[in-house]
């Protein structure tokens, strides 16, 4: 019980710390039937901010990445409707640096830098 409340105190002390740092904002986008297209956070200034995740419209994640004040910036993945990983892009400050490419079987078709 003393570790589950520790948790507790350190999430919402971070969740804190983070929201006196800088306003945010959820975006939540739906399709046309009502399923969600994408969720994110959207800085103070209107930028995509945080980890954005992509939905197919049946529901199914279909990407996710992170963006820090409107650039693209960590490990970007995209997913088939199988739920299989078929793409992974590291970016850094917006640039592409490495990437890999998977086939549907999930064989490593392609593995490059940039």
């Amino acid at each position: 019980m003393k570790k589950y409340l520790i948790s507790v105190m350190f999430l919402l002390f971070g969740h804190i710390l983070y929201s006196q740092e800088e306003e945010i904002t959820m975006v939540v986008s739906k399709y046309s039937n009502n399923t969600i297209e994408q969720t994110g956070f959207l800085d103070k200034n209107g930028k995509k901010d945080s980890t954005w995740t992509m939905y197919n419209e049946e529901g199914r994640i279909i990407g996710t990445g992170e963006y820090v004040h409107g650039v693209k910036d960590g490990y970007w993945f995209c997913y088939n409707d199988n739920g299989r990983k078929i793409f992974e892009v590291l970016y850094i400050k917006g640039e592409k640096v490495k990437g890999k490419q998977w086939d549907d079987e999930g064989h490593l078709i392609d593995s490059r830098k940039w």
